[in-house]
């Protein structure tokens, strides 16, 4: 019998009467087919950035490849085309300008990488819609977080 009742009613019949069931409970079931949110990454320079941008050592790795990999962003400057940041793409530069930088990887034939200090970057990455599951936290109108980090800044500290 219980072979019946499984051929009978498919996996869609299945779930919909699941969120029938729900909804008569007054649950909202659209939100429940959301797609979830994996990562909040904040849209702005956060102080452990301005501490950590010169500290060339695994905890500040792992924080820097924790907020921009796997995000995306667009750059004017090369006719919009769309740049991806992997966990690969965040390394440390040697040298008196040096420190954390996020390159971003096009995959159009004949555009080059682009190498960007991480204020810079996520300046562009919250101006940018991304992958599903990681949303950008944005600024609030006004505020010094809504500020760029200036290149002097970054470089003197």
């Amino acid at each position: 019998m219980s072979n019946l009742f499984f051929s009978t009613f498919s996996k869609k019949d299945s779930f919909s009467r699941f969120d029938l069931q729900l909804e008569n409970w007054g649950i909202d079931t659209t939100q429940l087919k959301e797609p979830a949110i994996t990562r909040r990454i904040k849209g702005w320079t956060e102080e452990w950035e301005k501490e950590r941008h010169k500290k060339n050592d695994a905890v500040s790795k792992a924080m820097f490849v924790n907020k921009y990999k796997d995000t995306v962003f667009d750059l004017p400057d090369a006719d919009n085309n769309t740049f991806y940041v992997g966990e690969e793409e965040i390394v440390w530069e040697r040298g008196r300008n040096g420190g954390w930088t996020i390159y971003g990887v096009c995959n159009f034939e004949g555009v080059e990488d682009e190498k960007l200090p991480p204020f810079l970057a996520i300046s562009l990455i919250r101006q940018k819609q991304q992958k599903e599951g990681i949303e950008i936290e944005m600024p609030v109108p006004g505020s010094d977080e809504e500020k760029v980090w200036g290149s002097d800044e970054y470089n003197n500290t």
